[in-house]
């Protein structure tokens, strides 16, 4: 009887083994399209924040404070919500620094081209309400649109998709898209 609940349990585990193979292979050239389309559509207001013109802000009216909090109908005030959303689109690494310059800002070791952060929370908490650094100058001055008609799928994986997709401009942007535990997420640039 032991060895016949052995059987039955080595077989079932064999069986989620196969399917969870089989759930984890290569997208077609349709789904890969359809997930570069999706992504950086998703993108393109989280490129507002960090790139472009970010988060719009009160005025204290006091011209000595140089962080001015969010707009309170503004979607990303807190910053736990600009964090989860920034997770749910970009990959994990990727996230991270955008995150981790956004509001750590960059130091160089002789103080010399330094960046402030570019938000920032007063109790550095987790859900904290975000303030405005009002002499960050944008990364870009317009934050690129795509014709997503111009999408073309340089390489499928498992684990990748690479593709070439061009603004509205007529630039061409390499795009690569990474499959992380929760899903695909931008592991590149769409600013």
């Amino acid at each position: 009887m032991i060895k016949l609940i052995k059987s039955f349990s080595l077989i079932i585990l064999i069986a989620i083994l196969a399917l969870s193979i089989v759930g984890c292979g290569k997208v077609t050239e349709n789904e890969a399209l359809n997930i570069i389309e999706v992504l950086i559509k998703d993108a393109y207001e989280l490129n507002e924040i960090y790139y472009g013109s970010g988060i719009k802000h009160k005025d204290s009216g006091n011209p000595n404070d140089l962080y001015m909090p969010a707009y309170e109908n503004e979607k990303y005030a807190l910053k736990n919500k600009l964090v989860e959303r920034t997770y749910e689109v970009f990959s994990e690494s990727y996230a991270e620094s955008l995150i981790g310059l956004a509001f750590g800002g960059a130091q160089s070791e002789i103080n010399q081209g330094s960046i402030q952060p570019r938000y920032m929370t007063l109790d550095d908490k987790y859900d904290g309400w975000i303030y405005v650094n009002i002499d960050y100058e944008p990364l870009v001055e317009k934050v690129a649109e795509y014709d997503f008609n111009s999408i073309k799928i340089v390489k499928i994986s498992r684990r990748f998709i690479e593709a070439t997709i061009k603004t509205t401009e007529n630039d061409e942007v390499k795009v690569t898209v990474v499959r992380e535990s929760m899903g695909w997420r931008l592991d590149s640039a769409t600013c």
